[in-house]
């Protein structure tokens, strides 16, 4: 993969958030990708202040721009792909950015009724800026607080000298920007102090630095595991509902429906009886065939209508007078001029009598 492509640089800041957060307790796990639905690391906040492990989901942004209002609204949406299991606990989101947090980002921190917090941490893993808002206080951080320390550098000759490395394997080109390197003469990177955050308890500092993860995220590590495989199985197990990826032909219409439709009933799980919507057409096809396989009714005078769903209206009849003794009976009764007839009926000759 080239280390130029956004891809790279956002998949190697997620893992380095993972890493560096560890000092502070959260123990996360990486699930990015393109069904991460908004949610990039995963787990827990573990400090010896909360009775239980806080659930706790994670936003990475790795970017050159200022951060704005518009990122707090994308974490927020993010609650949404929680795991099922979180869904009537406390979950705390967190954004992790490169950037420091602006106003804007601060007043919609401070709006919004979920619990919120905003961490910055450098592409060299030191966490610079860490706060939330008033609703994740409420939530088990009442009295646990955030504050700067000052590590010499002189300290620090191993871990600074690893921390460069890392820096240089880092792509000179980040989004379409060239990034400027700082050359640092040798006789001055051993001078003054390494500032990062340093978390308190009521004012005195804590030590929350894990070295793996939690057995609570273990835990939701292997259920997550354990669904996908799950999911995947199903979707790859034959008879499976619906057309295959891939597949070029429609699936079939279902016997018993509409030509060219398929209903939902008709997708229904084989053993079962499924309800399948007969048409109007299908109930006069059956109709039909149920009357040619009995035996014809009696001749009635009671003319018949054309029957319910039939396209074409009836047409004249063109068999032979009926001769039975109904419709004989019929003719006598009638009155007028008969069909066919050319002449008019003569009026009745009446005499006058009086002449």
């Amino acid at each position: 993969m080239d280390k130029r492509s956004t891809v790279f640089v956002g998949t190697h800041y997620e893992y380095v958030v993972s890493q560096s957060l560890l000092r502070l307790g959260f123990s996360l796990f990486r699930t990015g990708g393109r069904a991460d639905r908004g949610i990039d690391l995963l787990g827990h906040w573990v400090l010896p202040t909360l009775r239980e492990p806080l659930p706790v989901v994670v936003q990475c942004k790795s970017m050159e721009g200022r951060c704005n209002p518009v990122h707090i609204r994308e974490l927020e949406g993010s609650f949404q792909g929680t795991p099922a299991g979180w869904r009537n606990k406390d979950v705390l989101g967190l954004l992790v950015t490169t950037q420091n947090a602006t106003k804007g980002v601060l007043e919609r921190l401070g709006l919004s009724k979920l619990p919120l917090g905003f961490v910055k941490v450098s592409r060299r893993g030191t966490i610079e800026q860490c706060l939330w808002n008033e609703a994740a206080q409420a939530r088990g951080l009442e009295g646990v607080g955030v504050t700067v320390r000052y590590t010499p550098l002189v300290l620090l000759n191993g871990k600074d000298d690893l921390l460069d490395e890392e820096e240089e394997d880092l792509p000179e080109i980040i989004n379409g920007k060239r990034r400027r390197r700082k050359r640092v003469p040798e006789k001055f990177r051993i001078a003054g102090a390494k500032k990062d955050i340093q978390l308190t308890w009521m004012g005195s500092p804590i030590f929350p630095e894990r070295e793996g993860l939690d057995e609570e995220t273990i835990k939701l590590l292997d259920v997550l595991t354990h669904d996908s495989r799950e999911l995947t199985r199903r979707l790859s197990r034959p008879g499976v509902m619906g057309r295959p990826r891939g597949s070029k032909n429609k699936p079939k219409a279902v016997a018993g429906t509409a030509k060219g439709k398929v209903t939902k009933n008709s997708t229904a799980v084989a053993g079962k009886k499924a309800r399948v919507s007969k048409t109007t057409a299908e109930t006069a096809k059956s109709a039909t065939k149920k009357t040619s396989q009995t035996a014809a009714p009696p001749v009635t005078t009671k003319r018949v209508g054309r029957p319910p769903g039939s396209p074409n209206k009836l047409k004249p009849s063109t068999t032979k007078q009926d001769k039975s003794p109904t419709s004989a009976l019929a003719q006598r009764t009638a009155r007028g001029r008969p069909k066919g007839s050319k002449n008019k009926v003569k009026p009745a000759v009446t005499t006058d009598s009086n002449g």
